[in-house]
């Protein structure tokens, strides 16, 4: 009894030290607060130039204690093709605290981050903003990045998870907080709404090419009586979502996203990490999105598991 009394006192404290930590951290970001998202039209998308480069990063921990999780680095081309990735065998030594993965994960892949190339966006496999206190691993690696002389990499945070906490919420269904179902469900309604015919009718909503769902409302728009013969692509579309102090009227902390085509309603969940906004992070993963999960994330995870699989060969 006493043991876990100590343990759970332990983590308690670690917990009270590193939320001041990310307080103190917090403020030192150089985020771009949304405002345009109010509106019934945003600017089209920014062009990547030609010698833009998309990083990504991921830590593969193996279900297997024997087997030593990895760090994995990746960096892209304009064009998505892998022109650098860096794998190596990472040691842990904080412990595992939901909300507080960070202090876990950061230390392991910062060193691979500054040992290679440096891209112009990273992408981050963990959340931003979105966060519980609006500081997560995107946050904190970016932050990490500009003190120790990356200070122009933006950094965004790509979740393949919705972190549920209390107070999220959606401009749709503002009474209760959502989860990752609910989500789900509002991207299914706009993919049935589109190939009625819906699709044909949209002009306005848009990030660029990105549908914005918060204030599409179905019942402005009479449906044609039999869905056109040629229907255009489901295009991509996001739902932004507000956390405990935010808002509809004022700044959301982050977007679900869904990339274009309709195959899959299940989103990833974008949101800023450092040095950009909420608009220029989604304008980054739909450029780099080509399967459900943003290419940078999606290879060095690919990178990490395949490291991991041959240690399983050789072991």
């Amino acid at each position: 009894m006493s043991d876990n009394n100590n343990n759970n006192n332990t983590t308690a404290e670690i917990q009270r030290l590193w939320s001041k930590t990310q307080a103190d951290m917090k403020r030192r970001l150089k985020i771009t607060l949304n405002s345009d998202h109010l509106q019934l039209i945003l600017p089209p998308a920014p062009s990547f130039p030609s010698d833009t480069t998309f990083g990504g990063c991921d830590l593969t921990e193996p279900t297997t204690a024997t087997i030593p999780p990895v760090s994995s680095y990746c960096v892209l081309n304009s064009e998505l093709e892998v022109v650098h990735e860096l794998h190596e065998n990472a040691i842990i030594t904080q412990p595992y605290i939901p909300s507080y993965l960070s202090f876990r994960e950061a230390p392991l892949l910062l060193p691979l981050l500054l040992s290679g190339p440096e891209p112009t966006y990273l992408l981050t496999d963990g959340n931003g903003l979105l966060h519980p206190r609006e500081f997560g691993f995107a946050c904190h690696l970016g932050l990490l990045l500009e003190e120790s002389g990356r200070g122009a990499v933006v950094t965004i945070g790509c979740s393949k998870n919705l972190h549920v906490f209390e107070g999220l919420r959606t401009a749709k269904d503002q009474e209760r907080d959502v989860d990752a179902r609910t989500i789900k469900d509002v991207f299914k309604e706009f993919q049935e709404w589109w190939m009625k015919g819906g699709g044909e009718l949209i002009d306005v909503y848009k990030i660029g090419d990105v549908v914005v769902l918060d204030n599409l409302n179905y019942d402005e728009y009479e449906l044609p009586e039999s869905p056109p013969e040629s229907l255009a692509p489901i295009p991509s579309s996001v739902l932004y979502l507000f956390g405990p102090t935010s808002s509809p009227s004022s700044n959301p902390i982050g977007a679900s996203y869904l990339k274009k085509g309709g195959e899959s309603a299940n989103p990833i969940f974008v949101s800023v990490g450092n040095r950009c906004s909420l608009t220029t992070a989604i304008h980054c993963v739909d450029y780099c999105s080509i399967k459900r999960v943003p290419e940078p994330v999606r290879m060095a995870d690919k990178g990490g598991r395949s490291k991991i699989r041959q240690h399983n060969l050789h072991t």
